[in-house]
C-alpha cells in the first residue's frame, strides 16, 4: 500500500514538470507509455500469481514467498529450478 502511495506521489510530482515547456513532450511520452503498458502488467501479475498457486499445489515444501519468487523468476525466462 505504501509503495502504491509513493508511486502516485511521484506521478503527481512529474505532472508539475509539464509547466516547463522543455519537459512537456517527455512527460507526455512517459504518461503514454505508462497507460499503454498497464494492461500488460496486469496480465503479467495474474500469470505470476497463478503460477505461484500452481507451484504451491504441486510442491509439498515451501511457503508462498518462495513459490512467488520462483514464479517471478520463471516469468522472465530463468527456468532452472533447483527443486530436488
Amino acid at each position: 500500500m505504501l509503495c502504491m502511495a509513493v508511486f502516485l506521489a511521484y506521478a503527481r510530482i512529474i505532472s508539475y514538470f509539464r509547466l516547463i515547456p522543455d519537459f512537456r513532450r517527455l512527460i507526455a511520452t512517459i504518461v503514454h507509455v505508462m497507460k499503454r503498458s498497464f494492461l500488460f502488467y496486469v496480465i503479467l501479475m495474474t500469470y505470476i500469481f497463478a503460477s505461484t498457486f500452481a507451484l504451491k499445489a504441486l510442491r509439498s515444501e515451501g511457503d508462498f514467498t518462495e513459490n512467488f519468487w520462483t514464479a517471478y523468476i520463471m516469468a522472465f525466462g530463468e527456468f532452472e529450478d533447483y527443486e530436488t
